[in-house]
């Protein structure tokens, strides 16, 4: 998530120190073979106080929405594999996945979400209904929001006459609300991106470089681990774990892959990818030029899930 999803935010360096890591091992292993269960805690907790601050600067990458928005829209799901903590998760959910709309030409912008000020969310000009966690598990999405879904199922169970009522008492309430957000919000529209699925926090064991969760998002999703494209910005986690799962890897890295430096990193299989990327963007276009992108279909997602 953070440098590939997002804006690189989280201080390594710092949380390296507060935890008592030392430089170049792992964090993770590290404190989890800290044999006093009061030291240990105390060395996740200082982890967690890092990426708490580190949240305070959370924003997109550069083209965030559109790229999703170009998934979505070939059909190819997508799963979020991170070791950071559940929470972070869930904040990258609520807050950057909000999209705000308002005809072409837009500028990106602050956003006011529910979970508070939401950084720079792009515009798009598109209308996408809101879906829900569990519908995007399904491979469906809905147009109902709960306020709606809840009118419906009354005027269903009500008396004749009284269901109509109630379902134009909320529709005038709806529009006069929609009258008002316009009127504050200068016409403006928001809109959320459907979420990651799966979305798997360092709850999930183990941890990357494993390639336990990237086999899980293959097991959901109903394909082989072959058809799965891991991009991350680390090499030692997101490359080796895409590797060791075989599947095919995409390293994000503003130098490039002609980059001295970069091709030195190369050093064995495991730690070489399929290819490199210089943006998020970058990532998008190769993911469209170097595989045979074919949407995953409810109905093969279930004879997969039987083979």
């Amino acid at each position: 998530m953070d440098g590939t999803l997002t804006l690189p935010v989280i201080d390594f360096v710092e949380m390296r120190r507060r935890a008592g890591v030392p430089p170049g091992a792992d964090i993770l292993e590290t404190i989890d073979a800290i044999a006093d269960p009061a030291a240990r805690a105390a060395a996740h907790a200082a982890v967690e106080e890092v990426e708490r601050e580190g949240l305070a600067g959370l924003a997109p990458a550069r083209g965030l929405h559109a790229v999703l928005k170009r998934l979505d829209a070939l059909g190819l799901p997508r799963g979020l594999v991170t070791r950071n903590n559940r929470g972070a998760v869930e904040v990258f959910h609520e807050k950057l996945l909000l999209v705000v709309e308002e005809g072409e030409g837009g500028d990106e912008e602050l956003v006011e979400g529910r979970g508070g000020v939401v950084a720079a969310a792009e515009t798009v000009v598109a209308v996408e209904s809101e879906t829900t966690v569990g519908a995007a598990e399904e491979g469906a999405s809905t147009t109902d929001t709960p306020a709606v879904a809840a009118a419906a199922a009354a005027a269903a169970s009500a008396p004749e006459g009284h269901g109509r009522h109630l379902h134009d008492r909320h529709h005038h309430h709806e529009r006069s609300h929609e009258k008002k957000k316009h009127q504050r919000s200068g016409g403006r529209r928001h809109h959320r991106l459907p979420p990651f699925h799966p979305a798997l926090a360092r709850d999930f064991k183990p941890p990357k470089p494993s390639p336990a969760a990237l086999l899980a998002c293959a097991e959901a999703w109903g394909v082989h681990p072959s058809e799965v494209v891991m991009v991350g910005d680390s090499l030692a986690d997101d490359v080796v774990a895409g590797n060791r799962a075989g599947s095919h890897t995409i390293l994000l890295d503003e130098r490039g892959g002609e980059h001295e430096e970069v091709r030195a990193s190369f050093a064995c299989a495991e730690t070489t990818p399929t290819a490199v990327a210089v943006s998020l963007e970058h990532a998008a276009e190769l993911l469209e030029s170097m595989f045979d992108l074919r949407p995953l279909l409810r109905e093969e997602k279930k004879e997969a899930g039987k083979e």
